[in-house]
């Protein structure tokens, strides 16, 4: 999902670009940074799920 957002952004002319990471500036114009954008998205998830689990009520 991650990567079909970033990739219409592109079409548009939109690229983006990390503020805390700049070593992530990655588009989806290879395969590679495909690949990046699919791995830090579900890290992402894993991060915001995690989260989620530690601060509910159980």
């Amino acid at each position: 999902m991650a990567i079909e957002i970033i990739r219409e952004l592109a079409d548009r002319g939109i690229m983006i670009k990390s503020l805390t990471d700049p070593f992530l500036d990655v588009n989806s114009s290879t395969p590679m940074d495909e690949a990046i954008i699919g791995i830090m998205a579900e890290l992402a998830q894993l991060r915001v799920s995690t989260i989620r689990k530690n601060t509910s009520r159980n």
